[in-house]
C-alpha cells in the first residue's frame, strides 16, 4: 500500500514537472500570450502548483493546504481588486484557517484511535486520558 502512494505522488510530480517544461518551451517560442505568460510564471502559481504535489502526496496534506491557501491569497490579492483593505482581514482569516486546520487533523486523528481501538483486543488496553 505504501509503495502505492510513493509512485501515486511520484506520478503526479513528474505529471507537473512535465506540465511546466511545456509551458516553458511554449514562452520561448512565444506560443503563450504574454498576458498569460506574466499570469502562469508568478511565484503564486508556483507556490499553488507545490501545494497541489504536496497535496497528493500522504505525508505532507498540511503543507499542501497552506501552500495552496498563500498562493490563492496572493494572487487574488495581485489579479483582483477588492474594495477593502487586506490588512484588515488578515487575521480574521488566519484564524479561520488555523480552526479549519485543527478541525480536519481531529477528524484524521478520530479514525486512527477508531482503528487503533478496534485492533485491540480485550481489557489490554490504556487509556491516556485517565492517567
Amino acid at each position: 500500500m505504501e509503495k502505492t502512494r510513493t509512485s501515486n505522488s511520484r506520478i503526479v510530480l513528474g505529471v507537473v514537472l512535465i506540465f511546466f517544461g511545456f509551458l516553458l518551451l511554449g514562452r520561448e517560442f512565444h506560443f503563450i500570450p504574454v498576458g498569460i505568460r506574466s499570469f502562469i510564471f508568478s511565484w503564486q502559481v508556483i507556490l499553488i502548483a507545490l501545494g497541489l504535489v504536496f497535496l497528493f502526496s500522504r505525508n505532507n496534506k498540511p503543507l499542501g493546504i497552506v501552500l495552496l491557501m498563500i498562493g490563492a491569497v496572493f494572487l487574488a490579492l495581485d489579479r483582483l481588486d477588492f474594495m477593502w483593505d487586506m490588512h484588515d482581514l488578515f487575521w480574521p482569516v488566519v484564524l479561520l484557517g488555523l480552526g479549519l486546520l485543527i478541525l480536519l487533523r481531529s477528524g484524521e486523528s478520530g479514525r486512527r484511535e477508531h482503528h487503533l481501538a478496534e485492533s485491540v483486543s480485550g481489557d489490554d488496553c490504556l487509556d491516556d486520558v485517565s492517567i
